[in-house]
């Protein structure tokens, strides 16, 4: 099992819970879950310096959609608002779509999975 393993095995998002009423008496519920980035272990150097060389260009990040996942600071002190709400739930979506589709041919995070 590579050294990541343990890490990503026992990092936990965050997950709260919203309870409104609505006027017609009915309850909606709603859950947020979001990654704990201050369990983030640092990038490595070479990704730093990566990232630093992109934001000193004026470059931005876009959110990508794994839920739960911790993010470096790095990144989340560059990260971009593109459009509006819509604009970049719709970007998401597509995202994730795109994600599936490669995790189907059995390459990206599903090797990584194939491994634990």
């Amino acid at each position: 099992m590579p050294k990541e393993g343990p890490y990503f095995a026992n990092a936990r998002p965050k997950v709260s819970r919203a309870t409104k009423e609505l006027p017609d008496g009915q309850i909606k519920q709603g859950f947020l879950v979001e990654g704990d980035d201050s369990l983030h272990p640092g990038l490595h150097p070479a990704a730093a310096e990566w990232i630093a060389a992109a934001t000193s260009l004026g470059l931005r990040f876009l959110r990508a959609s794994r839920s739960g996942g911790p993010r470096p600071r790095e990144v989340l002190a560059n990260l971009a608002k593109e459009g509006t709400d819509k604009e970049q739930q719709n970007r998401l979506a597509r995202f994730s779509e795109i994600v599936r589709a490669i995790e189907a041919r059995g390459i990206g995070i599903a090797r990584i999975k194939a491994h634990w």
